[in-house]
């Protein structure tokens, strides 16, 4: 179905009347609760004396088996708050984790000094990580080789502890990365970050940013953290748009308001964000679902192929597929409450018009459509939200607002 045949009964090239409203953030699905498998506990028999984890990070790749990710870890080092990197694979069925070498000849070059948030690009040859002289990086020639680390810092990026974390945009390894008051992210290749551009910047203390993907590995989205001064409350957030966007702004969808309850540097695959805390002195992560859709820009005055991706907490490949349908329409003035549906419509109710249902993907948490779109000016504006159907519990979910734009 082209996009262009719905530009005659919407309302889409003209602003938002109410500039005010920007739409609904995600909606929580799975409540907030501790994740075991990644768990000190868990990880102990591959790990031995790991008490603490402070970091993780979970990546698909086509040479690992089915439902299995690549797994990066920082944790203490044995009766020590040291801080350590480790390697493995995680299985998100079973929830096993099974430790490799990968990256052990990376820290005792360092000795006692503290690394943390181990990420590996797409492809899983090359990893960045903080150190205490800047983000380094280390390569390998093939995913079952060890990674050796090179000489110099990665440049192009600020000094200091910056939460790297790798992204895959416009066909091109990106880092992204936190400066406390903004999250960006650059271009990445061979050791040096060009091209930087801000997702969002706020007064108050943002970090450990969390790419979210769609099935074919590309970033749609970004999660993050954001606190005041350090302190509690600390908030999840969720920026739907990877360009800064007043029309899309980011959107806080849990807030945990537990004294001295850090929260930090997890992972977002698909709307299934695992989040490490300080709650219960960072022995367990935890995880929260969330039903949420993407925002995005195409050039004006060309055609395009309009990505419209939706993240909803991971199933086991077993399980019934949640169902997805798109809904295309103008902004409306306000939430409007549905009852027995989670989430609220952002939407104005007159000129909606429906995209073709479907099947989302259980193993990358997405349901994804590429609708073509005419060549459209300069301001050229349309709004959508997907409903999903959990067809076992009858259940509907409403997705967060998505925009795309035409610059």
């Amino acid at each position: 179905m082209r996009l262009q045949q719905h530009l005659l009964v919407l309302p889409l090239l003209a602003p938002a009347l109410f500039a005010q409203y920007t739409g609904e953030g995600p909606t929580v699905h799975t409540s907030y609760a501790l994740y075991n498998p990644l768990g000190a506990a868990a990880l102990a028999p591959q790990i031995p004396g790991v008490t603490y984890v402070y970091q993780a990070n979970l990546r698909p790749h086509a040479s690992l088996p089915a439902n299995t990710y690549y797994a990066c870890l920082t944790v203490n080092r044995a009766a020590s708050f040291t801080y350590n990197l480790v390697t493995g694979t995680f299985n998100a069925v079973t929830g096993t984790f099974t430790k490799n070498t990968d990256i052990d000849l990376i820290n005792p070059a360092f000795g006692a000094s503290d690394l943390f948030a181990l990420t590996v690009s797409r492809d899983l040859l090359t990893a960045c990580f903080d150190s205490p002289t800047g983000v380094r990086w280390a390569t390998r020639a093939n995913t079952t080789s060890q990674f050796t680390l090179q000489t110099p810092i990665v440049t192009g990026l600020p000094p200091g502890y910056i939460d790297p974390n790798f992204g895959y945009v416009n066909g091109k390894d990106v880092l992204f990365i936190t400066t406390s008051t903004a999250i960006q992210f650059g271009d990445y290749a061979a050791g040096a970050v060009t091209n930087i551009r801000t997702v969002t910047t706020a007064p108050s203390h943002i970090h450990s940013p969390m790419p979210m993907f769609d099935k074919g590995g590309v970033t749609r989205a970004v999660t993050y953290v954001q606190t005041a001064s350090g302190a509690a409350p600390f908030r999840l957030v969720y920026a739907s748009s990877l360009i800064q966007d007043a029309g899309a702004p980011p959107y806080v969808y849990y807030t945990d308001t537990a004294a001295a309850s850090w929260l930090e540097n997890g992972d977002a695959t698909g709307g299934t964000v695992t989040i490490i805390s300080g709650q219960n002195n960072y022995v367990t992560p935890y995880r929260i679902g969330i039903v949420a859709a993407n925002s995005s820009t195409y050039p004006a005055a060309a055609p395009a192929t309009v990505n419209l991706t939706t993240f909803a907490p991971q199933q086991a490949p077993t399980a019934v597929p949640y169902v997805g349908a798109v809904v295309l329409g103008a902004l409306g003035t306000g939430p409007i409450p549905l009852g027995g549906i989670f989430g609220a419509v952002s939407l104005a109710p007159v000129g909606l018009v429906g995209l073709p249902s479907g099947a989302f993907n259980n193993a990358s948490g997405t349901f994804e459509m590429n609708v073509p779109a005419v060549p459209l000016p300069v301001g050229a504006k349309i709004w959508y939200q997907t409903a999903m159907l959990d067809t076992l519990s009858s259940t509907l979910y409403l997705s967060g607002t998505g925009k795309v734009e035409w610059k």
